[in-house]
């Protein structure tokens, strides 16, 4: 640990004489005399109390695994609670009769910080002003503990400052570091965790880019992001020779409708799903995607088909380990509603009773439970067990990429199937209205 002190003036002087080098119990003291020592080595100290708390405290804050790992913003907050100390550069403001903000605190400290050098415990003390001299050092404030002329006179003023310059943070708090080193590391600790450039500073993630020197992707123009794909260009009119336009797309799946009782997300689903189809004219793998979101769509409507068996309010039944029994009912029950609901309570879902029936957790029990009571045959729910969850569960969980061709059909008779399961129940008043408008 390296202490250095000016006690006479308030500046550091590049050009001034080198002092002599004394040590004492280990450290180092720069032109320290016997009769400032003491300040100094108190300050020395408390920052290695500071340091110590913060390092107990990071497990508060920065949540890891059990092996150590974690999300990187947790690593890089782990990573900066562990920087400290870190080169300083400290004022003790003596408050005394000054009228501030917070308990009329005695002491104020300002600490400015450099993050470049974690772990390396060099402290600069500058020396002990009273707080009605404050407003005769702006130069001071300003050029060695990076207080901009817009905090200044918060500072002044005995106002906590929170400030960064690149890698320098200034806090600016009613502690004496000396006697209160406990309190100021809690401040410390919770602007730590806080403010983001702490977290920012020491994210550890790696520089692919750098590494392997890859490129950046051309940025092309709207006149090239719309011309045909060079496959979707193999597919040629016979009388023309030529391809079709891109209106030929929207054409061969403009007639694909979903009926007004199918709800707006498995709408939605299939809706994105003919967008793709149409812009796969100008990037052929949307083709595949379309595809991709025709069967999501199907594997939707078979959930929320599920969720309109049930009766408002439904009755939920859960036996925990010890055989104790919980019973609650849900005014407004869905699939993804009676999930979320056992998660708050941590049931495991797959244990819950669903008015008498247990929760289909998987896309198998969801249709098992749609055949036992008349909404699909047996046949239909061998093609949707057989044919279109098989597509979905090939193009979700991916080894390699596939590439489908152009297939309007395929969308039609996914809108086709999603349909059949929702053609029983009534048609919602609104939507029927507007659908015998149109």
């Amino acid at each position: 640990m390296t202490i250095v002190r000016d006690c006479e003036r308030l500046a550091w002087n590049t050009s001034m004489r080198k002092p002599q080098e004394r040590t004492q119990r280990g450290r180092c003291f720069m032109g320290v005399t016997p009769s400032n020592r003491t300040i100094a080595d108190e300050v020395a100290e408390a920052h290695e109390r500071v340091a110590s708390i913060l390092r107990s405290a990071c497990p508060q804050f920065a949540r890891l695994k059990p092996d150590g790992s974690g999300s990187p913003l947790m690593l890089a907050l782990r990573d900066a609670f562990h920087a400290f100390p870190t080169p300083t550069e400290n004022l003790l403001v003596d408050a005394g009769g000054f009228s501030s903000w917070r308990d009329n605190a005695p002491y104020w400290t300002i600490v400015r910080y450099d993050l470049s050098q974690p772990n390396t415990n060099t402290i600069r003390f500058v020396r002990e002003v009273r707080a009605s001299e404050l407003p005769l050092n702006r130069s001071l404030l300003s050029e060695h503990f990076g207080i901009d002329d817009d905090s200044v006179d918060d500072a002044c003023a005995l106002k906590v400052i929170c400030s960064w310059d690149e890698d320098f943070f200034t806090l600016f708090a009613p502690f004496d570091i000396r006697k209160q080193a406990d309190d100021y590391a809690r401040e410390l600790a919770e602007r730590v965790a806080r403010d983001s450039p702490f977290r920012e500073m020491f994210v550890r993630e790696t520089d692919f880019k750098g590494k392997y020197g890859l490129k950046a992707d051309q940025v092309l123009s709207f006149a090239d992001l719309t011309k045909i794909d060079g496959l979707s260009a193999c597919f040629l009119r016979i009388d023309t020779s030529e391809p079709p336009p891109v209106e030929s797309r929207q054409q061969g799946v403009a007639s694909v409708q979903l009926i007004p009782q199918v709800p707006e997300a498995v709408c939605r689903a299939l809706h994105w799903a003919k967008r793709l189809y149409v812009f796969g004219y100008f990037e052929y793998g949307f083709y595949t995607i379309a595809l991709h979101y025709a069967y999501l769509a199907l594997e939707a409507a078979l959930h929320a088909r599920w969720s309109a068996t049930l009766t408002r309010p439904c009755m939920l039944r859960y036996r925990d380990k010890t055989k104790a029994v919980e019973q609650v009912t849900l005014d407004h029950p869905s699939r993804a509603a009676i999930r979320s609901y056992c998660k708050q309570r941590g049931w495991r879902v797959e244990q819950v009773l669903v008015n008498g029936e247990r929760f289909p957790l998987t896309a198998g029990a969801v249709l098992a439970s749609l055949r036992r009571n008349g909404i699909i045959n047996d046949w239909q729910a061998e093609q949707f067990k057989e044919l279109w969850l098989e597509l979905r569960n090939y193009h979700s969980h991916l080894e390699f990429c596939p590439i489908e061709t152009p297939a309007a059909g395929t969308l039609a008779r996914a809108a086709y199937e999603i349909n059949t399961l929702f053609d029983s129940l009534p048609v919602p008043p609104k939507a029927g209205t507007q659908h015998a408008k149109e």
